[in-house]
């Protein structure tokens, strides 16, 4: 059993935690305040019942970022791709995909965001969990042959490995604003 371990979080801190689990909804935002606890992962958070009116807690949700499905897809501003996969999912992350095996002039990396450029990544939402606007793209068989045989550039095998046997089918890019 794992310790109890006690926070001290001001408003703010707890909606943004909250807003990873339920996103925007002042309703359900406003039932998890009362009721004064919730779940994230392996974390249980508890507190003493709040009960805001709903202009204060619109005005706390005012000061995290909206949704924008007109958002372009800003590849400089990337930093992890999960590609998504019919055995499972391998989540990527820049810096290690940015490492450069020996003699070779690009890094995984590179090669990867020149394939999800071309593929105009669709806006799916923002991760309030991740501060990030998370993009989408259905990878075609070709495609996705194409990131595999690029996985040699990358420089942990486990990682190729891993790549290979997801036999990736979609990538979900992550970019900061």
């Amino acid at each position: 059993m794992s310790p109890v371990t006690k926070l001290i979080m001001t408003p703010p801190e707890l909606i943004e935690l909250i807003l990873g689990l339920t996103g925007k909804d002042p309703v359900r935002i406003q039932e998890i305040l009362t009721h004064g606890t919730f779940v994230s992962g392996q974390s249980r958070y508890r507190w003493s019942p709040l009960n805001t009116t709903e202009k204060e807690l619109i005005d706390l949700l005012d000061r995290f970022p909206d949704i924008q499905p007109g958002r372009p897809f800003e590849a400089s501003l990337c930093y992890l791709v999960t590609f998504r996969g019919r055995r499972g999912n391998v989540h990527l992350p820049r810096e290690v995909a940015e490492v450069r095996r020996w003699f070779k002039k690009i890094s995984y990396w590179d090669a990867l965001l020149e394939i999800l450029e071309n593929t105009e990544p669709r806006y799916q939402t923002y991760s309030y969990s991740k501060h990030s606007d998370v993009y989408s793209t259905d990878l075609s068989l070709e495609m996705s042959h194409a990131l595999l045989s690029k996985s040699a550039l990358l420089k942990y095998t486990s990682l190729v490995e891993q790549l290979h046997h997801t036999e990736p089918i979609a990538a979900d890019a992550f970019v900061k604003r």
